[in-house]
């Protein structure tokens, strides 16, 4: 499975207005969705989604979402469900490096990830 393209075609980071501007360590809780769109021959195009909420303690300070759109060439025959879930993982592992940029810009700082594949 090699990746031909990838997109980050949404990017979302909705700050409560009450701690924007404001310094923060929060932590990030996310969920992930995949859904294929297309898949013929070796080729295959799939979506990724990871949303979730940003915590402060007990405080939820921020909401983000992120879709990608990503091609994928197929060198060996793989499952629908396989194919997902590797697409899942390396999104996430992506969407971490990005994650504290975007964040660092609405003042809010990471200093923990959890997440549910």
């Amino acid at each position: 499975m090699v990746e031909t393209g990838s997109y980050w075609i949404l990017q979302e980071v909705f700050v409560d207005p009450t701690v924007a501007g404001t310094p923060l360590e929060c932590s990030a809780q996310l969920q992930v969705t995949s859904e294929l769109i297309e898949r013929e021959n070796n080729r295959c195009k799939v979506t990724v989604e990871v949303s979730g909420s940003l915590l402060s303690g007990e405080q939820q300070v921020a909401n983000v979402r992120f879709v990608n759109f990503s091609t994928y060439q197929l060198k060996r025959k793989i499952t629908n469900k396989t194919l997902l879930k590797k697409a899942e993982k390396r999104k996430v592992e992506e969407l971490i490096t990005l994650l504290p940029v975007y964040l660092i810009k609405a003042g809010i700082s990471l200093n923990r990830v959890s997440y549910e594949l």
